[in-house]
């Protein structure tokens, strides 16, 4: 086919878009040249260009809404038959706006869903001293945990007046979900009723002040598909701090910035509280206490004064008394043993506990005034000197 000036078949005063445009929706065209390949030709001939350079610049019309997508016919050969397709579906030249459109949408309405709190604001009324204890490691299905005393460890909590309580990650084991060879390490029962146990134990606590996620609880997100303390957020009056986060703990009068995690980066064999310092130095400086848990072999309480200020550390341990790995590598069996800080409600103090089994009756004795806190910091202090 010779190639000949678009002009000679539009004169007068159209552009060469509008003569392209007008090619382009001419029906007459189209069916003469039978296929979109054929026409594509056909334009490029009449416009001196490459099929390509047709096909960018219909592409660009399409996208500016000065011409629609053609159904275009087309052919194939069998023998003499003819094939037509004028009902063919093309892509929406604006689908990929579209698209990401959905996605940004999207976004915004997981985010608007997702019950994680990074930092919150709870309130205690009455000037009262009140217990915290902060403690997680349940792995409560593992055959090596005893279950028995974590159900005993939560009703003596969950009735006891004035004492709250704040889980630090590893609701289940769920060691066959991550490595399947070791589902022998676990009484297996269906996720969804290892769920429900979960949901039962929680509601022993009344005064569950909030809930982290740990790593156990993580791979049951990551393989199972189920973020378990996101279900039973809703079921407790406390927070979901997803993988740690800061609550501010009002207790009457005075505020307590309370830092929890299931772990902390910097992890140290020397130092229990190594992470614990390192919160204050590199996320929040601010914190009264810093409390984290993973270590099942290490429970303490640490009194440390930095930038001028009395700071709380703590480490908790678990019922898991031992597992597999931990027996082959050599490490010595868990702590079953929980700290627990005592906070006063008129004025700024911590008083923390190696055991909340001996704390519960020092809270006690601190609420009826049968002994002072001058008195009982001084004993400790003591103790500490005849060690």
């Amino acid at each position: 086919m010779s190639r000949m000036n678009w002009k000679s078949l539009y004169k007068g005063s159209e552009t060469k878009e509008q003569a392209l445009i007008r090619m382009y929706t001419d029906p007459k065209m189209l069916e003469e040249n039978g296929s979109w390949r054929a026409f594509l030709d056909f334009l490029a001939a009449r416009f001196d260009t490459t099929k390509m350079a047709i096909n960018k610049k219909l592409e660009r019309l399409q996208k500016e809404g000065k011409v629609k997508r053609h159904l275009v016919p087309d052919s194939h050969s069998y023998g003499t038959q003819k094939l037509i397709t004028l009902d063919k579906k093309f892509p929406d030249a604006n689908m990929p706006e579209k698209f990401l459109d959905l996605i940004i949408r999207g976004n915004k309405l997981l985010n608007e869903q997702d019950v994680r709190q990074t930092e919150v604001f709870p309130e205690i009324k009455g000037r009262k001293w009140i217990g915290l204890v902060i403690a997680g490691d349940w792995h409560f299905e593992h055959f090596r945990t005893d279950t028995e005393e974590i159900v005993r460890m939560l009703k003596e909590i969950g009735q006891e007046p004035n004492l709250y309580y704040g889980f630090n990650g590893d609701l289940g084991d769920f060691i066959d979900l991550r490595f399947f060879e070791l589902e022998n390490e676990t009484v297996n029962i269906p996720l969804k009723r290892r769920i429900e146990v979960i949901k039962y134990l929680v509601s022993l606590v009344p005064n569950m002040l909030f809930m982290v996620c740990g790593c156990h609880d993580q791979w049951v997100r990551t393989r199972g598909r189920r973020d378990i303390i996101e279900e039973v957020q809703a079921t407790i009056k406390g927070y979901y701090l997803g993988f740690g986060g800061t609550v501010n703990l009002k207790v009457g009068d005075v505020v307590y910035r309370i830092a929890a995690w299931h772990k902390f980066k910097h992890e140290s064999q020397m130092n229990a509280f190594h992470p614990n310092m390192n919160y204050l130095r590199l996320i929040d400086s601010t914190a009264d206490i810093v409390s984290l848990s993973h270590r099942h072999d290490i429970v303490g309480i640490s009194h440390v004064f930095w930038q001028g200020q009395p700071r709380v550390f703590t480490r908790s341990g678990s019922e898991q008394w031992r597992t597999e790995y931990a027996w082959k590598e050599g490490f010595r069996g868990a702590i079953n043993q929980y700290p627990m800080i005592l906070l006063n409600g008129t004025e700024k103090r911590m008083i923390a506990l190696i055991n909340y089994k001996e704390g519960i009756q020092v809270l006690r004795a601190l609420n009826k005034g049968v002994i002072d806190a001058d008195e009982l910091v001084k004993a400790g202090e003591d103790n500490i000197r005849r060690c």
